[in-house]
């Protein structure tokens, strides 16, 4: 009896040294990757054009930032299995404060160019670097598919499920983290995500609010430019539109639900004519991604189709894309948090009606404070992140109950707003 005992306690303790025995949200390691002092701060404003008026909305109350890159455990996108995932915390250097924390959400980005190898597109990989100067915590994962998950499991494109409890279990191990860093953190959550992380942080508000309420307090979400609407809109545009700019993303989410799936396709050239079929699993080999074949992709992106294949989408309701893309929509529900949906005009990537649709029916369901907000009507899709990050922010100094910073100074409270897009149109303030 007594080496049966010992035996089974050496199998336990073999199988946890191995990371078996771990738990979501469980953090693995931490790495710092960079770190800023003032003048390093003042460089990422500049980099954003925070510069002048504008630097004020982001006033730098910490003038030393770290940036810590977090591996730890999650579930796969068919909840199947436990697996590594990894993200961005980005901090200000301080014990003076419980700061609250802001969940960000990065844009869809190419293999390539990853959020936690600090070259993500568009300097996403920098976004908590304004807020922490200014007192709050960023958490900024990079999802499945990307960063520490073994390269076997592609990213999970527009997978809702997934993407959500890839944020819950960031957060999990961000608070880990931060205890152990003695961080101090308010019970203060924001969150907001720019187009495909305006469909993960839809997905994540919704996953927060009805399973894990009382582990964290959402207080705020700004998702921004997201495809809420995969199964209507999105997918119309996708099918029918002469103008859809980035075909990309069609070859990422036919990848990507196939494995999640398994049953879009016996062959992906019963999806994609010739030369497509061949080039876009090249675009998404993780381990040696042929990135410049983006140029090569048609502006129409149902070009890329087979025509027997998109008509069978288009005609039939229950086509396993069509079923898919239902499971992955995300504006069916009711937020309890306020919620503002920013978005601008001339987005030639994902229709702005799409902002003004899921508002128009979360009311109907019985929201209380969901709001559409139009930030301009001349960006696109791309210009459209810099200005909506800013009003997002500005939204959340409203709700913050933290430290006097001289941000919250300039707090903006119910009576005062700005507009319209302060990068191109001059900035304003009324405070009637």
């Amino acid at each position: 009896m007594k080496k049966t005992i010992c035996l089974s306690l050496l199998i336990f303790l073999y199988f946890s040294s191995l990371g078996l025995a771990q738990n979501r949200g469980d953090l693995i390691s931490s790495t710092l990757v960079a770190s800023y002092d003032l003048a390093g701060i003042e460089d990422v404003y500049e980099d954003f054009g925070l510069t002048g008026i504008l630097a004020a909305f982001f006033a730098i109350d910490y003038d030393s930032v770290e940036i810590h890159k977090l591996v730890y455990w999650t579930i796969d996108a068919r909840g199947e299995a436990l697996i590594e995932a990894s993200g961005l915390v980005t901090i200000p250097v301080s014990t003076d404060c419980a700061f609250p924390v802001v969940n960000y959400n990065h844009g869809t980005l190419r293999y390539d160019a990853q959020l936690s190898d600090l070259n993500a597109f568009a300097m996403q990989h920098l976004v908590g670097v304004p807020f922490a100067a200014n007192g709050y915590v960023m958490v900024s994962p990079d999802f499945l598919g990307y960063g520490a998950t073994p390269n076997y499991h592609p990213h999970a494109y527009l997978h809702a499920k997934s993407e959500a409890t890839a944020v819950v279990d960031m957060l999990r191990a961000a608070t880990v983290f931060c205890e152990t860093a003695a961080i101090p953190l308010s019970e203060q959550l924001f969150l907001s995500g720019y187009s495909h992380g305006g469909h993960v942080t839809m997905a994540a508000h919704r996953e927060l609010q009805e399973f894990h309420a009382e582990e964290f307090r959402v207080v705020a979400s700004a998702p921004i430019s997201g495809a809420y609407d995969l199964s209507g809109t999105m997918r119309d545009s996708i099918l029918l539109s002469d103008n859809f700019s980035n075909s990309f993303f069609i070859g990422f989410s036919m990848l990507s639900y196939q494995f999640v799936y398994g049953n879009l396709y016996e062959d992906l050239s019963e999806v994609f004519v010739s030369p497509y079929d061949s080039l876009i699993p090249l675009m998404l080999n993780r381990e040696d991604p042929q990135s410049d074949i983006f140029d090569l992709l048609p502006t129409a992106g149902y070009q890329m189709f087979q025509p027997a294949y998109r008509d069978a989408v288009l005609n039939d309701p229950e086509h396993p894309v069509n079923v898919a893309i239902r499971d992955n929509d995300v504006y069916d529900w009711i937020p309890q948090a306020p919620t503002h949906l920013y978005y601008c005009e001339s987005d030639d990537v994902v229709p702005f009606s799409i902002a003004l649709s899921t508002s128009d029916h979360m009311i109907s369901l019985g929201a209380e404070d969901v709001t559409a907000i139009n930030v301009s009507e001349e960006e696109d899709h791309q210009g459209c992140a810099i200005p909506s990050v800013l009003f997002a922010k500005v939204w959340f100094d409203e709700f913050r109950e933290s430290c006097n910073t001289s941000a919250s100074t300039l707090a903006f409270g119910e009576a005062i707003r700005i507009y319209p897009n302060p990068f191109t149109d001059g900035i304003y303030l009324d405070t009637r």
